[in-house]
């Protein structure tokens, strides 16, 4: 992307736009006029993200033509996941061609991200300008770790001794927020002489001033910056990062769901939501279920006993899925953690984030459903 294109794309952004924002862009782009060559690499830190071993004979024919010319809309069918059916809407969410710049023999390239208000998606890739092929891994070298897509990507970018670091626990940085990373996988592109990187996001990370994780909803332009580290001393034309500008627009506020009123469920707990995000892209959600200190009897302590005696109830113990008014069950799970705490007056609290594949056979009113319990949620007010 050119210095004239990057400067277009921040003066656009909203002039309301909070001053430090504009400051962190103008940042960018003068470090982007100062560059006589473009860069961008790559560095692991101690990632706490899932990457996913699949397609381990890349050389396969068959394999490479699976790979060829998917969309960051594409990625978790392609790695044989959970069956992920975005809604045919959610490309016109997907934003093209972000970024292009080079270092020595490598090209990158932001080919594709997507921003739905709540989770971001990148799709970039790594080409050898030279023409050199990136070799596909030995058995034995892939049974010392890494998928043969990592290892791949890792040769790739120590020709020019660089790699992506991916700070702290795995973050991107968005308007210089760290955002935690979901997922992260590499696979060879359409080329010999390519690897593809793809990265899922949530708009959440560590407030270090606050101690507690936060989440982050930008809305009109946001910078996203994938930060770099060096094998060899650092040039004073070498990026920090890999940044562009990705368009927010109002997807945090326009695909959210005004929140139902607390209900109390049949065992007297009280169910409450956080968050009700429903996309094109996916369906996202944060509840808590509270029950109150009159019915938790004495309780542990520990934290992993406290942990057994949540697991034990049986409002607690709920794999929910999302239904309509038809009893049709909505689209497939697809991530859910939670955690419990003892609240200030005694009440336990099992605080619940579930994420579910979108539908096109919603109802005016859809139910979040478990075998204990049933809770509605009004699409339309």
């Amino acid at each position: 992307m050119s210095d004239e294109r990057l400067r277009g794309l921040l003066e656009k952004a909203f002039p309301d736009t909070p001053a430090v924002f504009h400051e962190r862009m103008a940042q960018i782009a003068e470090n982007e006029a100062a560059r006589k060559k473009r860069v961008a690499g790559r560095v692991f830190g101690a990632l706490r993200i899932a990457l996913v071993c699949v397609v381990i004979l890349f050389g396969c024919t068959g394999a490479l033509a699976l790979m060829n010319h998917f969309g960051v809309l594409d990625i978790y069918s392609i790695l044989g996941m959970p069956p992920y059916y975005p809604l045919p809407e959610a490309e016109d969410l997907v934003q093209k061609d972000l970024a292009d710049v080079q270092i020595g023999s490598l090209e990158w390239q932001v080919d594709e991200a997507v921003f739905d208000g709540r989770i971001l998606r990148i799709l970039f890739s790594v080409r050898d300008v030279n023409g050199t092929p990136v070799q596909t891994p030995a058995p034995e070298k892939l049974l010392r770790g890494g998928s043969a897509g990592e290892i791949m990507f890792r040769d790739l970018c120590q020709r020019e001794q660089m790699n992506l670091k991916l700070i702290g626990n795995g973050e991107v940085l968005v308007d210089g927020r760290p955002c935690f990373i979901q997922y992260m996988e590499f696979l060879p592109g359409d080329d010999p002489c390519v690897v593809v990187g793809w990265v899922d996001c949530r708009m959440e990370g560590l407030d270090d001033d606050a101690g507690e994780i936060r989440r982050y909803l930008p809305e009109g332009y946001m910078v996203v910056e994938m930060p770099f580290g060096y094998d060899r001393e650092k040039n004073e034309t070498d990026p920090d990062s890999l940044a562009f500008v990705l368009k927010a627009g109002d997807a945090a506020s326009r695909y959210a769901v005004p929140l139902p009123a607390p209900c109390t469920l049949d065992s007297g707990a009280v169910f409450a939501f956080e968050d009700l995000h429903f996309s094109p892209v996916q369906v996202y959600m944060d509840y808590t279920i509270t029950v109150p200190p009159e019915r938790t009897g004495d309780l542990p302590e520990d934290e992993f006993l406290l942990m057994d005696a949540a697991e034990s109830r049986p409002e607690f113990q709920a794999r929910p899925r999302l239904m309509n008014a038809r009893d049709e069950v909505l689209g497939e799970r697809r991530e859910m953690h939670y955690g419990v705490h003892v609240g200030d007056d005694g009440s336990l609290v099992l605080s619940v984030h579930v994420e579910f594949t979108p539908s096109d056979r919603y109802t005016d009113t859809v139910y979040l459903v478990s075998d204990t319990w049933k809770v509605p949620i009004p699409l339309k007010q």
